[in-house]
This record gives structure tokens, sequence and C-alpha cells, in this order.
């Protein structure tokens, strides 16, 4: 307050210069009396630290060194093989398959040979692989593309990291682009395009899928090639057969739809000359429609949808009399037979 009462005395004496001098002085003085100020303030106030160390010295003693919980790993989804009902060679098969033993599974359109070798990848906990007929090697093996960069197949992570592999329709595929899969399977390693030589998983499996026995086309399976005796000799062979149980669960216990199936394969075998396939595929369509459709009309473009009405009467014709349901007489009316 002096300092200011001064200032305005030198103002009004006209002493201007002298004023400016003692502003000047008055002016550094409070800004230096501030910048102490604030560095005391600075100096007083706790870090970072300080208040982390002072927080956690709040807390109770338990909760002060008490870790913070690891992560724990979702478990691996585990088979649900409530629902499948396993065939009569299910056990051999998964045995052979088990054991490193390569299978060929032989058996008609729709037998279930896909489903049994997923079944089987899951109950030994493995993973599933596949591929369909092939007519080109590359279809197995991938190849390099344009910028050199290797475009892999399931087959070729099937080979790294283990598994089951399934080749489905193998009496489908080019005879010769299976050669070169007889060598993964007898050598245990095989040779990829760009990455070369690939050792397999020691828990790679091998199953193979086919209509015919390997044989050649049949007047069923027309679209089949004759597999070379190399490639038959590296598999162990089973058949797959039609299984009522199977058809039952399929058709929600319909007794009377499962003894029409088994009938009509009879009738179509004592006819001789006619080819029929008469699947789990059939049955579960009849199953899913036969209230929403008219029956006559639901077995004709399921059950005969190949077949004239001379072919039709001549199944009927062998069909066993000790059968009759509503599935036969719409069969019947199909082919015009009185029964």
């Amino acid at each position: 307050m002096a300092n200011t009462t001064t200032i305005l005395e030198c103002i009004l004496n006209g002493n201007l210069e002298e004023a400016r001098v003692k502003a000047e002085q008055v002016l550094n003085g409070e800004s230096t009396a501030t910048a102490v100020k604030e560095n005391k303030t600075d100096q007083e106030k706790p870090s970072e630290e300080e208040q982390s160390t002072s927080t956690e010295e709040q807390k109770p003693k338990s909760e002060q060194s008490k870790p913070k919980p690891k992560s724990q790993p979702k478990p691996k989804p585990q088979p649900n093989m409530k629902s499948y009902i396993k065939p009569k060679i299910y056990n051999d098969v998964k045995s052979c398959v088990e054991n490193k033993v390569a299978v060929l599974l032989t058996g008609e359109a729709g037998t279930g040979k896909n489903e049994m070798c997923k079944n089987i990848s899951l109950d030994l906990g493995l993973d599933f692989y596949f591929c369909n007929a092939i007519n080109d090697i590359f279809q197995l093996t991938g190849y390099g593309n344009a910028d050199g960069e290797y475009v892999k197949t399931q087959f070729y992570d099937f080979c790294v990291n283990g598994g089951v592999f399934m080749f489905d329709e193998i009496d489908a595929s080019d005879p010769q682009a299976l050669i070169v899969f007889n060598s993964a399977i007898a050598n245990g390693y095989f040779d990829f395009p760009v990455k070369g030589r690939v050792q397999l998983n020691e828990n790679c499996r091998f199953i193979a899928c086919a209509n015919t026995k390997g044989q050649g086309a049949s007047l069923s399976y027309v679209g089949r090639n004759q597999l070379d005796a190399a490639t038959l000799d590296r598999f162990v062979m089973f058949r797959l057969e039609y299984d009522k149980e199977v058809e039952k669960k399929i058709s929600n216990n319909n007794t009377d739809l499962v003894d029409f199936i088994e009938c009509f394969r009879d009738a179509v075998n004592k006819a001789g000359s006619l080819q029929v396939i008469t699947s789990y595929r059939a049955i579960t369509a009849i199953t899913k429609l036969e209230n929403i459709m008219d029956l006559t009309k639901l077995i004709k473009c399921t059950i005969t949808k190949h077949l004239d009405k001379d072919d039709i009467r001549c199944i009927c014709n062998n069909f066993n009399t000790a059968i009759d349901n509503k599935y036969v007489d719409a069969l019947f009316k199909l082919g015009g037979v009185r029964k």
C-alpha cells in the first residue's frame, strides 16, 4: 500500500520517470512472491505414486495382497453323441481309425457314411476335415498363385494339424489324382506346392467313402471309376448297410413307414432289373411332409420319382401282402394295382 502511495505522489509532483521505475519494482516483487507461493503449493501436493500408495494403505489388509484373477480358458465343447444311433460296424471302424489304420467305408447312397465319420472324429476328440471327389490333383494339394503365395486346402491343414480326414466319393475321383494321396498314407509325409515337403502330424487319420467297392461303375452308380489296386490295398474295407434302428429314429418311430420302406426295397430286389435307391433321405422327406402334402403325390416324388407306371406295377406285384398301411395303399394307387 505504501509503495502505491509513493507512486501516486511522484505522478502528482510530475516525476513520471521515478513513478515508472517504482511501478516496475512493485510488479517484479509481486511476480516473485507468486512464483514462490506456487512452488510451495506444488511441493505440498502428493505425487501420483504417493496417492496410489496411500489409497492402497487405506484398503483392508485382506484386499491389499489379493492377486488379480487369471482368465480361465473356455472349456472345449464335448460331442453330443446321445442323438446319434451308432451303426453295427461303428466300434470296429472307430478302432481302426483310433489305431491309425486307413478305412474305406462303402455303402449305398444315403446310408450315413459322412455322419458316421464326423461322429467318430468327435468321439476321438479330433478335428474333422474332408474333400469331395477330385478331378485335379490341385484340389487336394493346393497351388501357388500369381504372387507366389500358397493357396491351401483342407488336406494341407489336416496334414499340419492332425485330425480325421474323410475323402468322400473317392470312387468318383480321377484315379491318377489319387496316386499322390496314396503316398501320404504310406509314407507319412507329403510334397505340397510352394511349401515343399510336410511331415504329417502324428494324429492324422484317414477314412475314404465310396458307393462301390472300387471295381468300377455299376447300373446304379454309372459315374464311378475303378480304383487302382495300390489305392485299394491301403485301406481296410467296411460295408455300411441301411439300419432299421436309424430309420425308426429319423421317422419318429413311425413303424408303418419303416416297414413299408423295407418291403419296397425287397420288392425292388425281386423285380431284378430295376435300379432304385430308397435311402434315409426319402424317409426324412416323407416324415417332414406327410402332414402337408397328399400322400400319393409324396410317395411319387420321393420313392418312385424316376419310375414309370409299369415299373411301379412290377414292384407292387412283388410286394409282401402281409404289410398293409396307408403307404402301401398310396404305392398301389400309383401303380393302378388293386390289392
